[in-house]
């Protein structure tokens, strides 16, 4: 087992974090490819949990898989500015990640948000402070959304203009006002609901990159075809 890149994932990479949030930790390793091959194959996941976050390991193509979904940890990994480390594999990854990508990233994100505000919507009448912390990320997200939306790009953190914007959206849903609280996640949802129904209109790709996802996933491969510990 090699561990080829590691960064800071989640809240602390967008630098949208409060006082309190937990550091979200990732590592992306590899086994030899002849261990790949044989018949029982080794363990693809790892993770752990401690006071200080989530600590998440994967296996280059559990890795790649869940990129090409649209997994927005994996994508964290590969822009994440924060604690990032790579080897000559990770760098691969790395200067390859616009090839992961796509619509499906778009759409991903749109639905992940889409299921969380659905959720805090049930609970608009109870205090903020036991759902706040799941609506923050997901007004997080939208904003992410509408990026790669308009722009088709995918990266950590906000522009100061964005940030303009999330802070006005998170004011909105703060308000003692409960049916304004209701009428702002109903708008989130409208809005994400629209912009994965009208994905085609956005600047992404269709589908991932596959031909140069795989040219490294064959680069990496052949580079460690045996492991020594």
């Amino acid at each position: 087992m090699k561990v080829i890149l590691s960064g800071v994932v989640g809240s602390k990479c967008h630098a949208d974090q409060v006082e309190g949030s937990d550091t979200d930790r990732f590592e992306v390793f590899i086994h030899s490819t002849s261990d790949i091959l044989s018949v029982n194959p080794p363990s693809d996941h790892f993770s752990t949990q401690d006071e200080e976050g989530d600590f998440r390991q994967d296996e280059l193509m559990k890795f790649v898989k869940a990129a090409i979904k649209g997994d927005t940890q994996s994508l964290d990994l590969l822009y994440t500015p924060i604690g990032r480390e790579w080897t000559m594999e990770g760098a691969l990854l790395v200067m390859q990640r616009e090839a992961f990508v796509s619509q499906n990233t778009l759409k991903s994100l749109c639905g992940h948000a889409k299921s969380d505000l659905m959720k805090a919507s049930n609970h608009v009448n109870e205090p903020i402070e036991t759902w706040w912390k799941k609506i923050r990320k997901t007004t997080r997200m939208h904003a992410q959304a509408y990026r790669l939306f308009r722009e088709g790009q995918y990266r950590c953190g906000f522009s100061d203009e964005e940030w303009e914007k999330l802070d006005a959206v998170r004011s909105r849903i703060q308000s003692s006002d409960t049916l304004q609280r209701i009428a702002e996640i109903e708008w989130l949802i409208h809005s994400l609901e629209s912009m994965a129904m009208n994905v085609d209109s956005s600047p992404l790709p269709k589908t991932p990159n596959f031909d140069k996802i795989n040219e490294v996933i064959r680069v990496i491969r052949k580079d460690n075809f045996d492991l020594t510990d």
